[in-house]
């Protein structure tokens, strides 16, 4: 596999807390003391807080190959791992806990938070992990074309990585409940098509009512940062594996490759800006078993994974294992939420089952799902 300096990346990953019982606790500032004193430290800032204190993230530093991601996403899911560990507490490999209350979730209560709460830029009354992918391109113009195009794959992104299909016990026909919980929220979905870097500042102002006041504010399912020069792409669901997640990234890195290098040429939107919001809501309902509509044509998902794919490995890939990984999952059929939803037979889910098969997941190393 040919690794390249250029679409420098790192991939983000938020866990939920639980003790020996799978119950959610919140207890992330102990997970990071554990993990301050524990024989292998990690580096600054690569295992940390986020929105409630029932969640730990982790976060890789700057990769230049998948491969390079996927090692340091495992020692660090161990790190973390053994932290909680020394404390009877575990880490779920899920977007939102099957059985718990999202009520349970501890609220981190920064000034910034509070104020997206209080506005509706931010939801605080739920517990959601994620996975976030940032991948660099120095120039703002050319990181505002290259997300022009990245966001028509949205819906096939979703549909592969939905990890999400239980609240309290129950399946409601949902594969992601953590993108259904986000649909009201104003400054979630695809971005805007935006002409020219100066047009963020217009997005900026429509949403300020909300609290929006800087482009971190806004949890768009690809952000564009002003702070760092990357493109984040948010519209992952937390992956049960290692694996998982690095045929995922691949995916997205390729594309991002696929389109910057092509930016002089024309491009010609696949779908409607209506069939763009209604392929991503059967995405994250249906997953991989999703259908797509295209300019009024019904396409399945995974065959659309597979044209896309097959375009990346015919573009001189730098990530051909990973895309080839990638093509094998797609067919399968199997993502995080059906894996989940195995545990439910007759309506009934067998939740210390589940959990336990979470558990197990979260060590999971490259290579198997």
């Amino acid at each position: 596999m040919t690794e390249s300096a250029e679409y420098r990346f790192g991939v983000e990953e938020e866990f939920s807390i639980v003790d020996a019982d799978g119950n959610l606790v919140n207890r992330v500032y102990d997970i990071l003391d554990a993990a301050e004193r524990g024989s292998e430290s990690a580096a600054p800032d690569s295992i940390k807080s986020d929105l409630h204190e029932c969640m730990v993230e982790i976060a890789t530093g700057v990769c230049t190959s998948v491969a390079q991601a996927a090692r340091e996403l495992e020692d660090l899911r161990r790190i973390a791992g053994e932290a909680a560990a020394s404390l009877d507490l575990r880490l779920l490999p899920t977007s939102i806990h099957p059985t718990a209350p999202m009520s349970d979730g501890k609220l981190v209560e920064t000034d910034r938070y509070l104020r997206l709460i209080a506005g509706g830029a931010l939801r605080g009354d739920g517990v959601h992990n994620g996975m976030h992918f940032h991948v660099e391109i120095p120039d703002p113009e050319e990181r505002v074309a290259v997300v022009n195009r990245l966001r028509y794959h949205i819906p096939e992104i979703v549909a592969m990585s939905v990890n999400s299909p239980f609240y309290l016990g129950e399946y409601d026909g949902v594969k992601s409940l953590r993108f259904q919980y986000y649909e009201p929220v104003p400054s979630t979905g695809p971005p805007p098509v935006l002409d020219k870097w100066e047009d963020l500042g217009v997005w900026l102002d429509k949403l300020a009512y909300s609290g929006v006041r800087e482009l971190r504010d806004i949890y768009s399912d690809i952000r564009l940062r002003d702070r760092f020069p990357t493109i984040e792409v948010r519209c992952f669901d937390v992956q049960r594996t290692v694996d998982a997640a690095a045929i995922l990234a691949a995916y997205v890195r390729s594309l991002v490759r696929y389109y910057h290098r092509r930016l002089g040429t024309p491009f010609v939107p696949p779908v409607t800006e209506d069939e763009l919001i209604e392929n991503r809501r059967a995405a994250y309902t249906r997953g991989l078993e999703a259908e797509f509509t295209a300019n009024g044509d019904s396409l399945p998902c995974v065959e659309l994974i597979e044209t896309t794919a097959s375009d990346l490995l015919a573009d001189e890939p730098i990530e051909e294992e990973y895309l080839i990984r990638l093509r094998k999952f797609a067919k399968s059929g199997e993502t995080g939420a059906d894996r989940q939803l195995a545990f439910a037979q007759g309506g009934e889910l067998d939740a210390d089952g589940l959990i336990e098969d979470l558990d197990r997941a979260y060590y999971e190393g490259e290579n198997r799902r």
